[in-house]
């Protein structure tokens, strides 16, 4: 076979869930296939080192001005073989290549359609748009959990043997560091030396953050505990709103925005963090809390969308509509050491069985089924 991948997000959002979907994905399938050959699509001026010879890696330019949607518009490129698939990662943003029918889509989620009130403006209307036309020129689509394909299924009407799920899972870099090492890092490093709750995603209203500094600010009063609550993310449209809140309840010495931070420097925020706390309101997947967990931290979750499915049994969970809840949760797992230990156990036997390999084996086989 013949096979393009649009490899560009590993390089334009590398660190978020797309990008690291496509890195993962193109890394591990050099690694376990060197029957077919591949084509794969890369920003000007990058490499990408990679040893496999059936791996071709095309430089496209770019207009780096351009939003990360208008980068992935693609027009005519010259391709010398016959394509057997095209393979587009990102949501299925982006125009086919002409003369290919074969075209797979990976929709990791359809939250546009589902909670639109929750999207950067933008972002709907690009996606909303496309989206739907993508969807009748793809051959099939791949997806993350068996929730997201259910949605897809669902509002978009189409067969459910056409919707294919590969689930996801921590990078290698993800795993438990040393605890004190850890935390003189972050010491060092970000003046972090309390107890920390830790929130790593997107900064947006589906992510629930707001009710997370509501609940925090209440086990504040009761804790007998100096405790931070640390939000990673990149600081978005919706981040005043959250520092506005911050200030209304007179937190702002407790609530930390380190803003994005650098791959390699993520498995020390996890690792020191007393526990993680994901509460968001819809999820394809949920990549942070199987990071949080292959890096040795007990996670509390929200029940919500596909969380449950991912989780299963490692997680404490909690209704994100009810920040009592939420703070039933944030004192149980603080307080209750057995209880950390006993979710950290099954978070590692968890991840273990989640990897990128499995991923790559499982997409495999949907390019082999064109066949």
């Amino acid at each position: 076979m013949f096979i393009i991948i649009d490899g560009r997000p590993a390089f334009w959002y590398r660190g978020t869930g797309i990008g690291n979907y496509t890195y993962e994905l193109i890394e591990n399938l050099s690694s376990i296939d060197s029957n077919n050959k591949y084509f794969i699509l890369i920003p000007e001026n990058q490499k990408w080192r990679n040893s496999n010879e059936k791996f071709i890696f095309y430089p496209l330019s770019i207009n780096e001005e351009a939003n990360f949607w208008e980068k992935c518009l693609l027009g005519q490129i010259n391709i010398e073989y016959p394509v057997d698939v095209y393979h587009i990662p990102q949501n299925g943003i982006g125009i086919p290549l002409n003369g290919i029918s074969n075209q797979i889509i990976t929709l990791h989620d359809i939250i546009p359609f589902k909670i639109p009130e929750t999207c950067n403006p933008k972002y709907l209307n690009i996606f909303t748009k496309t989206l739907p036309e993508v969807i009748k020129k793809s051959k099939c689509v791949i997806t993350v959990s068996e929730f997201s394909k259910k949605d897809i299924v669902e509002y978009f009407n189409i067969p459910e043997d056409t919707v294919h799920v590969t689930k996801l899972a921590a990078e290698k870099i993800y795993f438990p560091l040393n605890k004190k090492l850890a935390k003189k890092f972050m010491k060092n490093n970000y003046g972090i030396e309390d107890e920390y709750i830790l929130y790593v995603g997107g900064l947006g209203k589906r992510k629930n953050i707001i009710a997370l500094i509501n609940a925090f600010e209440k086990l504040l009063k009761t804790s007998k505990k100096k405790l931070k609550l640390v939000i990673i993310g990149k600081k978005s449209f919706y981040y005043p709103t959250l520092m506005e809140r911050v200030s209304e309840l007179k937190i702002e010495n407790d609530v930390l925005f380190p803003g994005f931070i650098p791959l390699e420097y993520m498995p020390y925020f996890y690792s020191s963090a007393i526990c993680f706390c994901y509460p968001s309101l819809y999820e394809g997947f949920g990549l942070p809390p199987v990071e949080a967990m292959a890096c040795g931290t007990a996670v509390i979750s929200s029940y919500a969308t596909s969380l449950p499915e991912v989780l299963e049994n490692a997680a404490l969970y909690f209704d994100p509509y009810d920040e009592d809840d939420i703070l039933r949760c944030l004192n149980k797992i603080i307080n209750d050491d057995l209880l950390r230990e006993e979710l950290i156990k099954i978070g590692l036997t968890l991840t273990k069985k989640l990897t990128w390999e499995n991923t790559a084996r499982s997409t495999l086989k949907v390019y082999e089924s064109f066949i």
